[in-house]
């Protein structure tokens, strides 16, 4: 790109999905052709993921349902929200960090805020 060039985002119309391109050249029907392509392979994966998985990836917080990462308890939204020693605390990977785990997740259950979550150290 050279400078001058606009390099924005900017929203184009794939097979009735919107999806952001960056860039500041016009999509010619070729360039559609290759893009609905990866659309549609992404919509295939997306579709064969088993509910599990996506289970799997959300945060236990409820009313939460923002996705978490793997081989993370919480979203970021809702780990930021956890006091620091508790974090801190679920942040060591020692012989009782499944006991932590299992602290954090049984007082999400019941319903503790998450600011006053208390983990053993």
């Amino acid at each position: 790109m050279t400078a001058g060039q606009d390099d924005t985002c900017r929203i184009v119309d794939i097979d009735g999905t919107p999806v952001r391109v960056r860039g500041a050249a016009d999509m010619d029907a070729t360039d559609r052709a290759m893009l609905g392509e990866v659309v549609a392979a992404a919509r295939r994966k997306h579709e064969q993921e088993t509910p599990t998985d996506r289970a799997a990836l959300t945060c236990p917080v409820p009313n939460c349902g923002h996705r978490k990462q793997a081989r993370q308890y919480l979203c970021r939204g809702c780990w930021a929200t956890l006091p620091r020693h508790a974090r801190t605390a679920l942040s060591r990977r020692d012989d009782k960090a499944m006991r932590r785990l299992s602290e954090l997740l049984d007082q999400v259950r019941d319903g503790v805020p998450l600011h006053q979550v208390r983990v053993q150290p």
